[in-house]
């Protein structure tokens, strides 16, 4: 171990401890002096050998344990992971909403830790959306062995059945003669008054969904909670000067920032006093009130509907006809070979009539076919298998997104690509206009059919258009407006006109008609432009692959391939969503074999009493906030909740319940005082002592400590360098009295691939790169102290400051000034296309210039390769292309980093990984074809990559992809995209060929007298454009002969001078 000591980070006394006792999960040596294993800790607390804070880590196992004793004794079996995570939750004290799926045991939990809690002498509420469920959780809990007189379940067995016995319980309830009470959802909203004021240990509410439509409802939970109406009011008055804070101005902010300062101590002092615990299951459906927000401000955690963006769907396409009655005969074909369970699905822009005539069509042939507007009353028929629901595959219709039958749902076949559709010639304020230019401003900058300057004002139109689509759709529906509401629809009418005129030039419908992925149809009803309907695609083929009990459930989609453009545009769609994504051909897979797996997911989903234990629980730690959420967002809307000052994200990663957690940065840092600034000696060893970096750092760690308690393993990604190396190293020390199982993850592009991987091949912490850093930051530490103690000596300034790297640079900058005071005497001849510049020493008379002769020596042949970008050739490119600064330009590549849009930024290697060649194959020949695709790695060696975007996400369509999922992203953000783009994509196409010439360039008098000479080598004719068709190759158009117009004369640096150091 590391020899190194850390203030204030003893899990005990909050004291001194060393690495090497942090390493073993020990306190320090003053709360515990001889060395003992850690799982003996415990038995030193219960022993009254031990005391300080590690024993409220004893108490949570102790109690986890006794849970698992009173889960055994009433079901005969342990509990699951997720079910021990969530206990773990409930006896550190905090409230949850229990994100998982049904069947998991939500309910169970529920029933065992009333009980728990009823054997300890605890009050417990559970409350259910009906009579039914209130029953049955009565029964259980009997079942369970907890004595009936000791559970209160109003109106079980009748004794609620007459004015007299529910007189009688209701006095029962307000009296507190129970253990645990049992109600309907109605029955809390009609007798409030008599359940105030209980000291319920756990509320445990399995419909949430009755609760977030109410504001009353909210509030009612909140007082059964603890909450008096006072406070309630006083966390919603915080939650509006919040939201009025982003809107205010500068000075108004002042103002609002002491209100909420102020409310938010008050709120924290009264939650103190909250012993209640609130468990809700995660809702069904959108909150209706903005009270919502309540439960994360009052309890710390988030209500709502969770967003899982989970897949485990087979994407098989046959390229079929697009005659209709083809396509219907071969998908009756398919229907027959695939069997029961599928969904079938017409394209989004097929007619409700075209719907009932391919149903007919299939009952006519044998198949009982139905609409899915007769899916209620057919239901029961497509369970047992006889009978196929037919929809449109758009994500409104009811068969796309609001049928959740997974144990019966096989396949979904798509008889055509679902597609969109779009009049050219649109109305005057038709909200469909938006989705033209999605479509049509991608296609319009990479053809450069518009000048930027038009780019750009189509651009703006369409973050008007993002910002009041909903607006503009509700609006259309009314016949009478107000004045702002028509200065809308106008503005609508103008970007209406403006894309049609654009629609109706030759040159824009040439292109659209060579687009492989846009479609030009004319129809009776004029012009119309067709595209994929991805959003349709995912919400249709996504009913086939649902999260279960047992993990995420295996589906098939087979898509009938009617029009290849719209094919095209699905496929490259889909990448945005699914990184992983792949259509395969029917023809080269195995669709009996992918069955037999959907099959085998079925078999599990209904198998009874089975409870395999395969949802684990894990921990992500990584350094920014962006990173934290751009993890968590890759599979979903991730739930947030509060553990003191840390924002945790909680999401579900295939079979895994995931927190994802952030440091901001390092946490610790050299203390500046003790001994050698920060570093004892002990004998011939040097001791770095660390502390954290301020009270938000201690917070911090407090924090990822609380989260450690809740079981499962941990994985530290933070980033993969040096500095991310000890990142890591202080996180991992300070989690080891927690944690049981910590691991390193490390990737060096936040992508889905890159994580998954990342979590099945973790490895240790690497020691030689975390004495590296150590090194460098004492370096840091005595020679900046040392240099800025004689400076403000030497200077008599206590404010100077100098440091390790900063000393030499300035020594560099000194000797580089030096040079550049050293001058040279230059002559700038200008003649028509350009001008030269010539040395000369001494006098020389250039009055009777009048010609400028370039004479051809050689000519010869080069190819130009342009390789990946480098952090330092990043820089330099920025800084010469748009102005930025070497800061600016790691800020902006940080935060495509952190959204997962470009592999790690801090490189100085050009090594392509096969997966940034096959991202490269993909792009170079969809758009330039196979000849132009020349794959080069560049470099063998190297932990790290080069600089390069993570997937085929064109400039022009991250520009659309980041207005239409809000990822925040700067102007100077998506250039510098741009930049690393299309310079990688250049570093792997086909070399560029140009022809240099070598000249004597002359300056001669009107008597051919020779006035200046020199030579020069230019490109000056692109022969082969390659890899120039992405990045600008510059060539040369040199004259034989020019007239002079002017010479100047003057003197100049003979170094070059630099913007940046």
């Amino acid at each position: 171990m590391i020899p190194a000591e850390f203030l204030n980070l003893c899990p005990n006394c909050g004291g001194e401890i060393s690495a090497e006792r942090l390493s073993r999960g020990l306190p320090c040596e003053r709360c515990l002096k001889e060395e003992v294993g850690k799982e003996k800790i415990c038995e030193l607390f219960e022993a009254d050998v031990l005391e300080g804070d590690l024993e409220k880590v004893c108490k949570l196992r102790k109690e986890l344990r006794e849970f698992e004793r009173c889960f055994k004794e009433a079901l005969g079996d342990l509990p699951t992971t997720l079910q021990k995570n969530w206990a773990s939750k409930y006896f550190a004290g905090r409230s949850f909403a229990l994100l998982a799926p049904t069947g998991i045991g939500k309910t169970t939990f529920g029933l065992v830790l009333a009980k728990y809690n009823e054997e300890r002498g605890e009050k417990s509420y559970l409350i259910f959306p009906t009579q039914q469920l209130v029953n049955q959780s009565a029964e259980r809990l009997l079942s369970f062995g907890v004595p009936e007189e000791r559970i209160l379940a109003y109106n079980f067995k009748g004794n609620a059945s007459t004015s007299q016995k529910r007189e009688e319980l209701k006095k029962r309830i307000l009296e507190g003669d129970f253990g645990i009470l049992i109600t309907t959802t109605m029955f809390l909203y009609k007798n409030l008054e008599i359940l105030r004021g209980h000291d319920f240990s756990l509320i445990f509410i399995d419909d949430v969904d009755s609760i977030i439509k109410s504001s009353k409802r909210i509030n009612d939970v909140l007082v059964l909670a603890g909450f008096s109406e006072e406070v309630i009011e006083k966390a919603y008055e915080l939650l509006k000067l919040r939201s009025l804070y982003q809107r205010a101005s500068e000075e108004e902010r002042k103002r609002i920032a002491e209100k909420i300062e102020r409310l938010e101590r008050e709120i924290d002092e009264r939650k103190k006093g909250i012993k209640s615990r609130v468990i809700v299951s995660t809702a069904t459906s959108r909150p209706k009130s903005r009270r919502v927000m309540l439960f994360r401000e009052l309890l710390d955690f988030q209500v709502g509907q969770p967003v899982l963006r989970l897949r485990n769907v087979s994407d098989v396409y046959e390229i079929s006809s697009s005659d209709r009655s083809e396509l219907w005969k071969r998908s009756i074909e398919l229907i027959r070979t695939l069997g029961s369970g599928g969904l079938l699905f017409l394209s989004s822009n097929s007619t409700r009539e075209e719907l009932e005539e391919y149903v007919d069509f299939l009952r006519k042939n044998g198949i009982d076919a139905f609409s899915y507007e007769m899916l209620n009353e057919r239901l029961e028929d497509f369970k047992r298998g006889v009978a196929f629901p037919v929809g449109f595959a758009s994500y409104r219709n009811p068969l796309a997104r609001g049928i959740d039958l997974p144990e019966h749902i096989r396949y979904a076949l798509f008889v055509g690509v679902p597609k969109m559709e779009f009049r050219v010639d649109v109305e005057e304020a038709d909200p469909d206009v938006y989705y033209l230019l999605m479509i049509l401003i991608p296609m319009l900058q990479r053809k450069s059919l518009l000048s930027e300057r038009e780019i750009l004002e189509l651009q703006r139109d369409f973050e008007f258009l993002q910002r009041n689509l909903s607006r503009i759709q509700v609006l259309k529906e009314r016949e009478e407006l107000n004045p702002s509401e028509r200065a809308l629809f106008e503005r609508v009418g103008l970007i209406s006109k403006k894309v049609r005129e654009i629609l109706r030039r030759e040159d824009v419908k040439s292109e659209i008609m060579k687009s492989d992925d846009i479609s030009l149809k004319i129809s009776e009803e004029g012009l119309r432009i067709i595209t994929a309907d991805i959003t349709g695609y995912i919400q249709a083929s996504g009913r086939t692959s649902r999260f279960y009990s047992g993990g995420l459930s295996k589906g098939l989609s087979y898509l009938l391939v009617d029009d290849l453009k719209a094919f095209n545009s699905l496929r490259r769609k889909m990448r945005y969503y699914f990184e992983e994504a792949e259509f395969r051909r029917a023809d080269e897979v195995d669709v009996q074999e992918i069955l037999r797996e959907v099959d085998e997911d079925r078999r599990r989903m209904r198998e009874k009493g089975g409870r395999a234990d395969l949802i684990k629980t894990a921990i992500i730690v990584v350094e920014s906030p962006n990173k934290a959420r751009t993890i968590a967002n890759f599979f979903g809307k991730p739930f947030q909740r509060r553990i003191g000052d840390l924002v945790v994200y909680e999401t579900v990663m295939d079979d895994a319940l995931v927190n994802v957690l952030y440091t901001k940065g390092h946490v610790l840092d050299l203390n500046k005082v003790i001994e050698y600034f920060g570093v004892r000696r002990r004998g011939e060893t040097f001791i770095p002592v660390y502390e954290p970096i301020d009270e938000d750092r201690m917070k911090i760690i407090e924090g990822i400590r609380e989260t450690a308690l809740e079981g499962g393993e941990i994985f530290i990604a933070t980033d993969p360098d040096t500095e991310g190396e000890k990142i890591g190293f202080d996180v991992y020390l300070g989690l080891k009295p927690y944690g049981e199982v910590i691991r390193r993850m490390e990737f060096h592009e936040v992508t889905k691939r890159a994580i998954r991987n990342a979590l099945k091949n973790p490895r240790e912490i690497n020691e030689s790169l975390v004495k590296a850093q150590i090194v460098r930051r004492i370096a840091d530490r005595w020679i900046g102290f040392l240099i800025s103690q004689y400076l403000q000596r030497k200077l008599n300034n206590r404010n100077l400051s100098a440091g390790r790297v900063q000393t030499p640079v300035l020594e560099w900058i000194a000797r580089r000034t030096a040079e550049l005071r050293e001058k040279i005497k230059v002559a700038r001849v200008f003649f028509n296309g350009g001008f030269e510049d010539f040395e000369i020493e001494g006098e020389v008379n250039l009055e009777g210039a009048s010609k400028i002769v370039f004479e051809e020596i050689s000519k010869s042949e080069e190819s130009i390769i342009i390789p990946p970008l480098t952090t330092s050739q990043m820089i330099r490119e920025a800084s010469s292309q748009f102005g930025f600064s070497p800061q600016k330009t790691m800020e902006y590549a940080q935060n495509l980093f952190e959204k997962g849009l470009i592999t790690y930024h801090r490189t100085d290697s050009t090594r392509v990984s096969e997966a940034g060649i096959a991202l490269a194959r993909e792009f170079i020949v969809e758009n330039f074809g196979e000849e132009m695709f020349s794959p080069r790695s560049f470099s063998k060696e190297g932990a790290h990559e080069c600089i390069r975007p993570t997937r085929n996400l064109t400039p022009e369509e991250l520009r659309i992809f980041n207005l239409r999922n809000e990822l925040g992203l700067r102007r100077e953000e998506i250039l510098l995209y741009s930049l690393i783009f299309k310079i990688f994509m250049a570093s792997q196409m086909k070399e560029a060929r140009v022809e240099r010439k070598s000249f004597r360039v002359k300056v001669l008098n009107e008597e051919g007298e020779v006035l200046l000479e020199k030579e020069e080598s230019l490109p000056t004719r692109l022969m082969e454009e390659g890899c120039g068709k992405m990045v600008k190759i510059r060539v040369h158009e040199v004259p034989e002969c020019a007239e002079v117009r002017e010479v100047r004369v003057f003197r100049r640096s003979r170094a070059r001078p630099y913007s940046y150091a």
